[in-house]
């Protein structure tokens, strides 16, 4: 019966040893552009993929944000001063190696500058010719907002031990409109961007860490067995 109890706390002790687990995590990365002027034309970020030794991966997420500036100048032709307004915009979009994201999925849109009411509006008067008109840098910040891909050819596409390179393209359209006089106007744009990929999986399973207490169970339970094994060959 004694060594049966034995037996029965050297197993258990067994048992809690080789429990394994699996949970679901994350595991982001992030990857910038820096602040560069003019268009930005196969910009690299470059993301590490999702190691698999970590579990089986269930989704990718991916967001992308960004900061727009522009700065106008206003040059007037003619005998009229020059009065008007300005606009800017500029667009993002990320594409990765294999297409499978999708024209404006992530892309982001930046208008600039904007005014109370949300327009994008520089307002400029009394402009002279001979004299352009230089405006404050106007800037904003932007984001794509979370994408999440659960397709198998996009678990596919970010599973690996290398990196994998995203490009990033921007569009910027500047224009004008003159209510008085005449000339045109020149914006100086400049962009920064940043990528963060977010890989949620289920973690492979591990081995559990004993609790102290089935530790000692565990190592008493072999004293036990030794002892009574000692005895029972003394007694014969």
């Amino acid at each position: 019966m004694k060594k049966a109890l034995f037996t029965a706390a050297v197993l258990a002790g067994l048992a809690v040893l080789s429990v394994a687990s699996a949970d679901a995590s994350t595991v982001t990365y992030t990857a910038s552009i820096a602040l560069q002027p003019m268009e930005i034309q196969n910009g690299v970020l470059s993301l590490q993929k999702f190691n698999a030794s970590l579990g089986t991966l269930t989704s990718v997420t991916i967001a992308l944000d960004t900061n727009a500036q522009t700065q106008f100048t206003v040059t007037a032709t003619g005998a009229t001063n020059a009065t008007g307004h300005a606009y800017a915009e500029i667009s993002f979009n990320l594409v990765d190696p294999s297409g499978i994201f999708t024209a404006d999925q992530p892309q982001i849109f930046v208008r600039l500058p904007w005014n109370k009411q949300g327009n994008a509006v520089y307002s400029f008067s009394d402009v002279k010719a001979g004299t352009p008109v230089v405006s404050s840098v106007y800037s904003k910040s932007i984001g794509s907002g979370d994408i999440v891909y659960t397709d198998s050819p996009a678990l596919s596409e970010f599973t690996g031990s290398d990196l994998i390179d995203l490009t990033l393209n921007t569009v910027t359209n500047t224009w004008s409109t003159f209510s008085t006089g005449d000339g045109g106007v020149t914006g100086n744009t400049k962009a920064d961007a940043k990528a963060t990929v977010t890989y949620t999986y289920t973690a492979a399973p591990v081995d559990a860490v004993p609790e102290p207490a089935t530790v000692a169970l565990f190592v008493g339970g072999i004293g036990m067995l030794v002892i009574g094994q000692r005895i029972r060959r003394r007694s014969h």
